[in-house]
C-alpha cells in the first residue's frame, strides 16, 4: 500500500473519502497537459504512493534514483567517452536455444528436442517459452563482453596464449595472412547479417504519431546515414567514423566476430550536443515510461468500486455509520489496490 505515517493516516483517510472519479479525471487531465495538478489532495496521495515506490524494485522511483546516481557518477568521474549498445539475439542464437533446451530437460531428451527444431517458428517458440534462459543468456553475453574485450596488452597476450594451443584454429594463427583474410571475411559476414538497419515501427513510431518536427527525419535513428570516406576528426573536433554503406550502423570487427549480434558504438565526447546526448543515454538506460497521470487514472478506475462498496457497507450496517477500524481497513484496501495496480503493471 502507500507509505503513510500513523499520525498522517487520518488525513489520508479523509482525502480518500473526498475523492471521486470526476475529480480524479480532472487531475489526470492537468497532469497530462502540464505534469502538475492544482488539487492538493491528489498531490498528497501521489506523494504517499511515491514514498512506497522507492522500496519497489524497478519502479518509477527506483529508476529515477538510478538516473540520479548515474548523473552523480558523471559529475564525479567526468563525461563517459564511449556508449556501447549491445543487442544479443535471444530468438535464434544457438547458445540461447541450447540453454533453453538443456535447462529443463535431461541431456538426451534435450539433444533430441534440438534436432527436431527444423522450422523457424519452433525455434522462436522455444526461445520465448523460457524467459529465465533469456536473462541468463543476456547476462552471459554482457559479462563476457566487459571481461574479455579489454584493449590493454596483457589481456591481448593472455587471449593469444590461450588460443595458440587450440588445435582447430592454430593454423590460422600461425599464418598471419590467412588469419587476416579469414577474420575479414567473417567480420563482413557478421556485419551483413546483424548491422544493416531496416526501418521498422520502432524507428518510425514518433513520426507516425506526429511527434516529430516538420523538418525532422522520419527515422528516429536518422537512417540512411551520410557516407564518410575515412575515419578522422573534423575541424570542429568531431570524430567521424568511416562509413561505406548508408544503412550500416557503427560497428567493430572484433566485437562482431566475437559476439555475433547487433551492436553500436558511439563516441560521446566528440559528438555534437554532448550534454544533451549524455542526458538522453542516461534516460534511455533507466527508461521511465509510466507518467504520473497513469497513477491517477488507476485511482479513478478503482475509486468508483471503492465508494460503491463503502456505501453498501454503510447501508448494511445496523449500528450506524462505519467508523474506526472498519473505515481504516477500507482505506487501506483502497490504497493497497492502487499500489498493486501501479507497481505490478509496469514496463520492463
Amino acid at each position: 500500500m502507500a507509505s503513510v505515517a500513523r499520525k498522517d493516516f487520518p488525513a489520508v483517510e479523509r482525502i480518500v473519502r473526498s475523492l471521486n472519479a470526476e475529480r480524479l479525471e480532472r487531475a489526470k487531465g492537468e497532469l497530462e497537459v502540464s505534469r502538475t495538478t492544482s488539487d492538493e489532495d491528489v498531490n498528497r496521495l501521489l506523494r504517499s504512493l511515491s514514498l512506497y515506490g522507492y522500496r519497489q524494485p524497478m519502479s518509477r522511483e527506483s529508476r529515477l534514483s538510478m538516473r540520479r546516481k548515474i548523473q552523480s557518477l558523471i559529475i564525479r568521474d567526468g563525461i563517459p567517452a564511449i556508449w556501447f549498445t549491445l543487442n544479443p539475439n535471444d530468438i535464434t542464437n544457438p547458445i540461447k536455444l541450447r540453454l533453453a533446451a538443456y535447462r529443463t530437460r535431461d541431456p538426451e531428451v534435450a539433444k533430441a528436442f534440438l534436432t527436431s527444431l527444423d522450422l523457424a517458428y519452433k525455434r522462436a517458440r522455444l526461445a520465448i517459452s523460457d524467459p529465465l534462459s533469456s536473462a541468463i543468456f543476456f547476462y552471459r553475453e554482457i559479462s563476457l563482453f566487459f571481461k574479455h574485450y579489454d584493449l590493454d596488452y596483457e589481456a591481448f597476450s593472455a587471449v593469444r596464449a590461450e588460443r595458440s594451443v587450440t588445435s582447430d584454429i592454430s593454423p590460422l594463427l600461425a599464418n598471419r595472412e590467412q588469419f587476416a583474410a579469414a577474420f575479414e571475411e567473417e567480420a563482413n559476414l557478421c556485419a551483413g547479417a546483424t548491422q544493416i538497419h531496416t526501418h521498422s515501427p520502432t524507428c518510425v513510431k514518433y513520426s507516425i504519431n506526429g511527434q516529430t518536427r516538420r523538418n525532422q527525419d522520419l527515422c528516429r535513428f536518422k537512417a540512411p546515414w551520410k557516407l564518410v570516406e575515412r575515419t578522422a576528426f573534423t575541424e570542429e573536433g568531431v570524430l567521424q567514423i568511416r562509413r561505406t554503406h548508408s544503412m550500416v550502423n557503427r560497428w567493430n570487427k572484433a566485437i562482431a566476430v566475437g559476439l555475433r549480434h547487433n551492436h553500436d558504438i558511439s563516441f560521446i565526447g566528440t559528438q555534437y550536443k554532448t550534454m544533451a546526448l549524455v542526458f538522453y543515454l542516461t534516460n534511455y538506460a533507466t527508461k521511465v515510461e509510466d507518467p504520473v497521470s497513469k497513477r491517477v487514472a488507476a485511482a479513478a478506475e478503482l475509486i468508483s468500486a471503492h465508494n460503491g462498496a463503502t456505501a453498501e457497507r454503510q447501508e448494511g450496517a445496523t449500528d450506524g455509520p462505519i467508523t474506526g477500524n472498519g473505515s481504516e481497513n477500507q482505506t487501506r484496501q483502497f490504497l493497497m489496490r492502487i499500489a498493486n495496480r501501479i507497481f505490478t503493471e509496469r514496463p520492463l
